[in-house]
């Protein structure tokens, strides 16, 4: 049990605390105490007043990989238990010294074990005493109690969480100011929460910047007025900024370096153990983040996340409700972007100003432009540059050429202004907006961009006598204008017939989409060596109750242009899943199905998980492959690259559909993340006869084959057409000559069987 000789029990017969003794095999009664004391304890050890160790337990010394000759007769203070804290090794020197005077000690220590690191003991030194009463030795004794504090300390954390949650609620029902919302929940934050430092970020307009609007505690911590939210282009700057960009709840123990925080080094040095960011979602956008730092480095359970994530949700509803009725009475006026009027306060504005009698003393022109180039800021520079170069121009037209109360902004990079009577010739309107909006350069990003406008002009009383009507014609003359590419136009009245049709046309979509108008016709693709069909290609198609089948070139472009494409592309690629399932359950050999996806599709910031979410329901051994453009390539190479890298790296296959009408070299396929090139059908339309056609079409082949890519040609509508590809080397065709495109029931009759389909 101890190193003291037992035959003599006169404290005189203790050897020198200093002199480490030789451990003899105890007697077999003390062995057996021994093998208890191990049971209950993970240390036991006896200590003289001076704070050496005499005598330690086996189990201790195993767990520790300590010898036995290493540390009897030192200070147990200096121990390689508590070698790890400096702070450790003088709350054992206080505990021993209160032991010696008497006192029973029981505290919780940090102790470190080399195969278990570090563990939490509950440890108690009592004091041994004499006949006489005095204190001659210290028995120690600790128990394991890392789990029992682990538990107890998450308890602890989701009590407090809890306590924050039901504050949280309480404040949504209490305040209705957004700012002071956000300020209290803050404030509960660390008051209720448990956290040490916690800030408030809110999204800027331009979804590149956050700005930091409120925080509590952290006293001493520098926090930067602003962060970066990247677009997805570059990493993430900060743990906030990865939430703000994600819409996701973001954790991070600061101990290691990934997922980026900003200032680890600094939270580290004020002893902050954990970092949480918790972003406030409204209408699928995060448009503010609550930063959380905590001292605790406690494990981070499931129901924690979910408390969070329920508080999360909690201050996103109530954000929602006050941007619905902000947003409600400012857009009601205003465009949130140029902080001019919008349509509705514009149109009565110049109402207002047509009805008053002594304001008619002349003519008077409504006048709508454009900004030129604005696609092309938004698709090399990105769109918050687009939306600087707006800016730029609603300040330019309110300080020197309209005035905030005569101009406007329409949206989609139109603008309009009431011009009076003097001012109003073709003449005067170009000088006006020439020298006062666009005659210098804008800064935008370190560079110099020129551009221009082209103009569309109503005029009262000529053209209308009423506010809508006047703007409503100089829109169409505006369309009318970037159409033909003239710069400047009147309206005529033909344009309101042309605009009107359009919207008809628009709206037309929309019911269409809802009311299910839309279908998706199939045409095969041929392998030339085996005349089989190894895939299929699905064409939207718009069934019109009222006019039949409509061309899809009708169509398609509009769809483009709202933007309906989104939604209608995705609906193409969930029935192109669900047809393959029922091909598949009617005995059709597994083939390749590819869906066309728009430029605008590709822009999106979750393409890439939308697509792997809708393809994942496809029917097993089919594949829903995609096509693209060689334009959706041209408003960021290297993003698209990485998008189509990451599709095709979960399975599916990329086409490149329409090669040689746009504007991509033969050097850029090398580099493309694509498996398949479709030649155009203008280029197979001169074969076999034309010389040019087949020499150019060779070299496509040729040049294709050698980048591994598998070569397709669109079009192809006779035999003759098909044995030259055939012969040199072109892998599939598709045209007229196999089938035409053709609904789900007529296409299934042409499609293989599978063998056991026949068994």
């Amino acid at each position: 049990m101890n190193d003291r000789d037992t035959s003599d029990p006169t404290p005189s017969a203790c050897p020198p605390a200093c002199a480490p003794q030789p451990h003899a095999p105890p007697p077999a009664a003390d062995w057996r105490l021994e093998q208890v004391l191990d049971a209950l304890f993970m240390f036991v050890g006896l200590i003289g007043i001076d704070g050496r160790l005499r005598h330690v337990n086996d189990a201790a010394l195993q767990r520790a990989d300590i010898k036995r000759e290493d540390i009897i007769g030192r200070p147990l203070a200096d121990s390689p238990w508590f070698a790890h804290s400096e702070s450790e090794r003088a709350r054992v020197r206080s505990a021993l010294q209160s032991a010696a005077a008497g006192e029973i000690v029981r505290e919780e220590f940090t102790v470190a074990m080399a195969a278990d690191g570090l563990l939490t003991v509950e440890a108690t030194f009592s004091p041994l005493r004499d006949d006489s009463g005095a204190v001659r030795e210290l028995v120690g004794c600790a128990v394991d109690i890392t789990e029992r504090k682990q538990h107890r300390t998450r308890v602890e954390r989701l009590t407090q969480i809890l306590r924050l949650q039901s504050s949280v609620n309480a404040a949504v029902v209490r305040i209705r100011d957004r700012n002071e919302l956000l300020r209290e929940a803050c404030r509960l934050a660390v008051d209720c929460g448990g956290y040490h430092n916690a800030a408030l970020w809110a999204v800027e307009a331009d979804n590149r910047r956050a700005r930091l609007m409120f925080r509590a505690g952290g006293e001493g911590i520098e926090i930067p007025p602003e962060i970066t939210v990247s677009d997805g282009s570059e990493p993430d700057g900060s743990l906030t900024a990865r939430a703000l960009r994600t819409g996701t709840l973001c954790m991070s123990d600061l101990r290691h370096s990934e997922p980026p925080v900003g200032g680890r080094t600094q939270l580290l040095e004020f002893g902050y153990q954990s970092l949480t960011a918790l972003p406030l979602v409204v209408e699928g956008k995060a448009v503010a983040a609550l930063s959380l730092a905590s001292l605790d480095r406690s494990q981070i359970d499931d129901e924690h996340v979910a408390l969070l994530q329920d508080i999360g949700a909690t201050l996103s509803f109530a954000l929602h409700s006050h941007h619905l009725q902000h947003v409600a009475d400012f857009l009601q006026c205003f465009d949130p972007l140029t902080g001019l009027a919008g349509r509705t306060l514009f149109i009565d504005r110049l109402q207002r100003v047509i009805a008053d009698d002594s304001a008619l003393s002349s003519e008077r022109a409504v006048v709508t432009f454009d900004v030129r180039r604005l696609t092309h800021v938004n698709d090399s520079l990105g769109r918050h540059a687009g939306d600087a170069l707006l800016q730029a121009v609603a300040e330019r037209l309110k300080r020197d050429a309209a005035g905030e109360t005569r101009a406007a902004y329409l949206g989609s990079g139109t603008f309009a202004l009431v011009v009076p009577g003097a001012q109003s010739s073709e003449d005067s309107i170009m000088r006006l907006l020439e020298e006062a909006v666009f005659n210098e350069p804008f800064k935008l990003d370190g560079r110099s961009i020129r551009t221009s406008c082209r103009i569309g002009v109503a005029r009262y009383p000529q053209d209308a006598r009423r506010g809508a009507p006047l703007l409503e014609y100089a829109e169409a003359a505006l369309k009318r204008a970037k159409d033909s590419g003239e710069q400047y136009l009147h309206y005529q009245l033909k344009m309101s017939g042309e605009l009107a049709e359009q919207l008809q046309l628009e709206h037309q979509l929309r019911d269409a989409l809802d009311n299910e108008e839309f279908v998706v016709f199939y045409q095969p693709q041929v392998d030339t060596a085996s005349g089989a069909i190894v895939a299929l290609e699905a064409l939207l198609r718009w069934r019109h109750p009222e006019r039949g089948i409509v061309p899809p070139d009708r169509f398609l472009p509009v769809l483009e242009s709202t933007g309906l494409i989104v939604p209608v592309g995705e609906w193409v690629m969930r029935r192109a899943i669900e047809d393959t399932r029922r091909w598949h359950a009617g005995g059709i050999r597994p083939l390749r199905v590819a869906v066309n996806v728009a430029p605008v599709q590709l822009k999106r910031r979750r393409f890439v998980q939308s697509v792997l979410a809708l393809a994942a329901g496809a029917a097993p051994e089919w594949a829903v492959d995609i096509e693209i453009t060689e334009s959706g390539f041209l408003h960021d190479v290297h993003g698209v690259n990485r998008d189509l890298g990451e599709l095709r790296g979960a399975g599916l296959r990329v086409a490149l559909d329409d090669f040689g009408t746009g504007y991509s070299s033969l050097g850029l396929l090398a580099r493309l993340e694509v498996d398949t090139l479709k030649i155009d059908r203008t280029f197979i339309a001169g074969l076999p006869d034309d010389a040019r056609s087949v020499t150019l079409v060779s070299s496509l082949v040729a040049i294709a084959s050698a980048s591994q890519l598998t070569v397709v040609a669109e079009g192809v509508e006779t035999q003759a057409q098909f044995d030259l590809l055939r012969k040199i080397g072109c892998h599939q065709t598709q045209g007229y000559l196999h089938a035409r495109p053709a609904p789900f029931e007529s296409i299934a009759a042409l499609l293989p069987r599978s063998a056991s389909h026949f068994a």
